[in-house]
């Protein structure tokens, strides 16, 4: 909320500092995707929060995602959210010989996820991973081994 609404940029660069060096390790040869904002909301505040963020990993990114109409997920009730999947769209062709990695702030029910996964591959992707900054617990499960996964539906 920060870096949204009090457009503090110095804590998107700071957010991902502890952990740089095994990000950039493990997606050194990776392309992002960055999760669309609404382009009306970039404009408002200046600048994608998204981007900002994982701006300091130094990767090359991909502008091939984008919202066909404003649509903020945090406004849908729970059961409303797999509408996202009508929302988000592709646009251009990815490499399939790539590495992508689809990056957002915060997973909650995880279609919008879901639906950046749907669009990448639609649009070529064949080696997809995804990356968050945090996750809203009551969507995850612990396996038998203590590792959280995201509960699938």
């Amino acid at each position: 909320m920060q870096i949204k609404v009090n457009q503090d940029l110095e804590v998107a660069q700071n957010l991902l500092t502890r952990f740089l060096p095994e990000l950039v390790s493990l997606f050194r040869n990776y392309t992002m995707i960055f999760v669309p904002s609404t382009p009306t909301t970039n404009q408002e505040r200046g600048f994608n929060h998204v981007v900002e963020v994982y701006r300091v990993l130094n990767l090359k990114s991909e502008d091939i995602l984008y919202k066909k109409v404003p649509y903020k997920q945090s406004d849908q009730k729970y059961e409303n959210r797999k509408k996202v999947r009508d929302v988000i769209a592709y646009k251009g062709q990815l490499n399939p010989h790539k590495k992508y990695v689809i990056v957002d702030d915060i997973v909650t029910s995880q279609e919008t996820l879901k639906a950046c996964i749907d669009a990448a591959r639609k649009a070529g992707a064949k080696h997809l991973k995804c990356l968050v900054l945090a996750y809203n617990c009551r969507q995850f499960v612990t396996t038998k081994t203590g590792q959280k996964v995201l509960k699938m539906k």
